[in-house]
Order: structure tokens, then sequence, then C-alpha cells
């Protein structure tokens, strides 16, 4: 029977589509003569497939306050008329019964060209319409899921022109490609976090340019938030690789969660700048008894830029009144005092069995420089320069073409540090479960300075420092920094963020923002 307008009985209806009560479905329509709204229950089964137009999954605000209710929230996207993978949804399901999350599931609509005689219906796999949401979803008033923003399946770059909507919240969407950045901010502490959630869907694209690439850069994942008592929010991806995932020291799969004791082979920490690192970054990742590095006990850390040299930095050079500020400050005039606080940094925040991976990096290059430009007059520094030199000299050659002239960092430290130090050089390859690592982020293609963007095209999974400003770049995870957050560079509005990354056991890295001393709940 058709269905006629409970207002005046009319039965010219215009249908609006599928509106969400908790887990009742019912179809809405609107009355063409009497303007009445109104929806209906709808008893098809779930799986069955819907016009086009007539498929929205709208939440009711009970259904979206028992999201919100709960301090940890897993988000992840499906794509219309196709499969998910079911290893990954059960995997996802343990992890929110274990740790009483919620679960959300963004819905993006796709019409594959490549598929001959489809019809304009579409459908979602019956198991994830009850977590179904196309809401904005104000989960605090700095955070924001927002599941009615569909951007293209095969968006190349999906965070492109999101920055506008953000307005000072951090902003989660779905999208089938992992994607991460910080927006810039002025006076609030952390910057805003712009992310992807990655799909629960398989691979459904066209054999178009698009859709191959769409298909290279689809990724089976999720992001979790978690908020504390606080009201400090973490962001992470949850990255599955094809039996479960990781989530610091647990392992989720279909069947179980396993606690790992060694689950990570490294953690890559962001700029580092011994002198200026911030108090509460260094708690959080080092020293802590709940710190990352005593939990998950990594194998290796990557360290970038640990070595600031703002006691000589060429930057300096023609600044009287930085110059005269730091003549006076103790120590900070000392470059001496500042390798030495460095190496005594490094020894101090490196565990028994652990290996140190220092990549060679452009605040590191300034001692250097600082070498070669040494002025007569920087007589607190006279000593420490003829001894540097005595010892470059001594150690730099040249067979034929083939020059070499060691680092002075490394040469200075290598016999006042602990044996598990590794120097990466700057053309060196150093891949930890397959990602490469000894690229510091600042130098690009054939002299050009680096990007992200730049670094994505390359054909290796890679962790760049350098920018201070953590982003996920298809292939190319950028870290933060583990420094205070303003220094004497970086005026005005800034993206830099505290951010580390974690190489799993599996292969799988993660992103781990660290808020206000915190690095979970």
């Amino acid at each position: 029977m058709n269905q006629i307008c409970i207002e005046c009985n009319s039965d010219n209806l215009q249908k609006k589509g599928i509106r969400l009560a908790g887990k009742t479905r019912n179809l809405a329509y609107k009355c063409n003569d009497c303007g009445e709204e109104f929806s209906v229950p709808y008893n098809n089964e779930p799986e069955e497939i819907i016009e086009n137009d007539d498929l929205h999954y709208i939440r009711d605000e009970e259904y979206i306050s028992s999201i919100i209710s709960k301090n940890r929230i897993v988000f992840t996207t499906a794509l219309n008329n196709t499969p998910i993978n079911k290893r990954f949804y059960n995997s996802l399901q343990q992890y929110c019964n274990h740790n009483d999350a919620s679960f959300v599931v963004f819905p993006i609509r796709y019409k594959n060209p490549s598929l001959i005689n489809t019809d304009s219906k579409v459908w979602y796999p019956s198991e994830i319409v009850p977590y179904l949401s196309e809401n904005k979803i104000d989960i605090l008033p700095n955070l924001k899921a927002l599941g009615g923003l569909k951007p293209q399946a095969t968006a190349d770059s999906p965070l492109s022109g999101i920055d506008g909507l953000s307005k000072g919240a951090s902003l989660i969407f779905g999208h089938p490609q992992v994607a991460l950045k910080t927006l810039a901010r002025i006076s609030e502490k952390y910057p805003a976090i712009v992310c992807t959630t990655g799909s629960i869907s398989e691979k459904n694209y066209s054999s178009t340019k698009a859709g191959y690439k769409a298909a290279f850069n689809h990724s089976m994942s999720a992001v979790v938030v978690e908020i504390d008592d606080d009201g400090d929010f973490f962001i992470r991806h949850l990255n599955f690789d094809g039996k479960g995932f990781y989530d610091f020291e647990n392992y989720y799969t279909s069947k179980s969660v396993k606690k790992i004791d060694n689950p990570i082979e490294a953690i890559a920490v962001g700029d580092e700048h011994a002198a200026f690192v911030d108090p509460d970054v260094r708690k959080a990742t080092y020293d802590n008894k709940d710190s990352i590095v005593k939990v998950l006990k990594p194998k290796k850390i990557i360290r970038h830029d640990v070595l600031d040299f703002f006691s000589g930095s060429h930057h300096h050079k023609n600044d009287v009144f930085l110059k005269y500020a730091k003549h006076h400050s103790q120590g900070i005039w000392s470059v001496k005092s500042e390798l030495d606080l460095t190496i005594d940094y490094i020894n101090d925040t490196t565990p028994p069995n652990t290996t140190n991976l220092l990549v060679a990096s452009n605040h590191t290059d300034h001692l250097k420089r600082w070498l070669n430009e040494y002025t007569t007059g920087d007589s607190e520094n006279a000593l420490l320069y003829h001894y540097l030199m005595y010892k470059m000299l001594e150690n730099t050659k040249l067979d034929g073409q083939a020059f070499y002239c060691p680092e002075p960092f490394e040469l200075y430290a290598s016999d006042k540090m602990q044996e598990n130090t590794l120097f990466l050089s700057r053309n060196e390859s150093f891949r930890i479960k397959d990602v490469l690592i000894s690229s510091h982020g600042d130098a690009g293609t054939n002299g050009s300075r680096g990007s992200p963007k730049q670094f994505a095209s390359i054909p290796a999974k890679m962790i760049v420092g350098h920018s201070h400003s953590p982003s996920i770049e298809k292939g190319c995870y950028t870290l933060g920094t583990s420094s205070l957050l303003r220094m004497s560079y970086n005026k005005g509005s800034s993206t830099w963020d505290n951010c580390q990354c974690l190489i799993y056991n599996n292969g799988k890295r993660q992103m781990v923002f660290i808020r206000n001393g915190k690095w979970r709940v």
C-alpha cells in the first residue's frame, strides 16, 4: 500500500531518505501538498538495496549522545556496494568491547565506472548498518567528526580545501586514504589536527588512473579518539596488517586481545633540540614510570636534530641583541657546554640494550658551518674550536675524487656516548621493517628543499622530521617536535606539535601526540 500523509492523507509525497532513530530504520517523507515532514518505520532487511537518492543515515540525538558518552570512539569508513574486510571488522569489535569504545562508520558513495550493467541502487553490508552515520558529531567543543562530509573516494589529496571548516577545532572525516596534518594556531597551546579514517571496506575501484591510485592508497585503518578527565584528547590510527592491529602494548585480532611485552621495533622521536626540549614531553617519552619508552620498550630510538646548536648558530651572526643576550646568559654562549648537555641528554634518555640512531640533521650541520666561519674574536669557544679543527683535519682525506670529511658532532661525541649509538650519514639508506628512517626531511630531490608531498612520491615508506609539523602524506609520516612549541624562529601562527611515531613489530606505523605531559588516557 502506498504511503499517505499523516496530516492531510495526500499521497503526493516526496521521499526524503532513510532516517535512523537509535538502531531503528525509518523512511522519511515530505508532503508536497501540505508541507508536513514525517517518518514511518522501514522494515526491509538492512542489506536490501535502496534507491541512491533515498539512502541516508542520519542518527537521532539520543543515539549521538550514546556515542559521545564514552571516552573512546573508533571511526572508520565504508564504501557502498563493497564487502567489508570481516577480519578487520571483527578485530575492531574486539577493540571496542575491550576498551568500552563506541564504533562509528562513515558511509562514502562511489560508483565504479568500470562495472558494466550496474544500476543506480546502493547497499552497505548488513553488519555495519547499525553503525553508519552521516551526522556531524560534536565530540568536544574543539573536536568534531564530520560524517556528512563526503570527499571523492578517489581523491588524491583528501585534506585539500578542508582547512576552512576547522575554525580552531580538530576534525575527523571519512576517506579510504589515511591522511593527517596540523593547522596553524596563534594563541592556542596546540594546533588543530585534521585527519581521515582509512576504511573497513575491501578495495573496489575502477581501472582508470584515478582508480588505480585510489586502490594503491587505500588503507585498512580506523581512527580512535581518547578523552581523559582533563578534557585532553588523543587521536591515532589503528592500522590493520591482514590478521589484526596493534594499539600500544595490545594486539587485537578477530578472536582475541593479546598483551605484547615488546610490541614496537622502534620509536622515531620528534626533533629533540636537547637544550630546549619540553620537560613534559621528555617525561612522557622517556622519564616517567609510564612513559612511552618504559611501557613499550623499543629496541631502537630514532633521533632527529638532537643537537640544537643555539650556542653558535649562524642565524644569530648579525643579530646584535640576541648575541648580547646569549653572552650574558650562563652557558648559552658556550658551544662546548651545549655539546656536553646534548650528550648527557642522549645518555640519560637511552635505556639499557637500546640502540640510538642519530639521523643527520640540519641543526647538527650547523656545527660544521660554525667551524668554517669561526672568527678569532670568539674567545669563549676558542679552545673547543682549535681542538675540533685539529681532529677534523686529522681525519679529512682526498682519495682521487672521493672526498671524506668527518661530521664534527660524531667526532666529538662518539667516545662520550654509550656504545649502542649509530650516526646515520646524509646518503645512507637505513630501514626498519621496510620503513626508511635515515632522512631528516630538510633535503629533497637533487638538492631541493624537502617536503612531505615530495617524499610521498618516493617509492618507499618513510618517517622524516625537520618541519615540527606532524603529517601523514600517503607513505610519508612526518614527526612533530619534542621541543618547546615556541622558539626564537617560529613567529606568528604555527603548526608545530609534540608528536612521536612508533614502528610496530608488524611494520605498521602510528603517530602518538603528547598533550600536557600525557600520551594516552
